[in-house]
């Protein structure tokens, strides 16, 4: 799916976006571009500030269906 493809209530959070995971799986593999990806979001504080912009919305990405940094960005905005 293309971000201008984006369902009105959903929001894109692949890149380049700003919630786009910097790490890909040239970095590693999946799992660990995911990891590296929490590690990161946790370590900036003007993006957490940001994920209530987040919280109950489909985000979408070209990940899926597979594992996406999504996953992340879904539990720690509706946590």
């Amino acid at each position: 799916m293309r971000a201008v493809d984006v369902p009105n209530e959903a929001v894109y959070v692949g890149r380049p976006s700003k919630w786009g995971n910097p790490y890909g799986a040239g970095d590693g593999d999946r799992d660990v571009a995911i990891a590296q990806y929490e590690l990161w979001l946790d370590r900036n504080p003007g993006l957490l500030a940001q994920l209530e912009e987040l919280r109950g919305k489909d985000l979408v990405c070209w990940c899926a269906p597979l594992r996406c940094h999504g996953d992340v960005l879904i539990q720690k905005a509706n946590a």
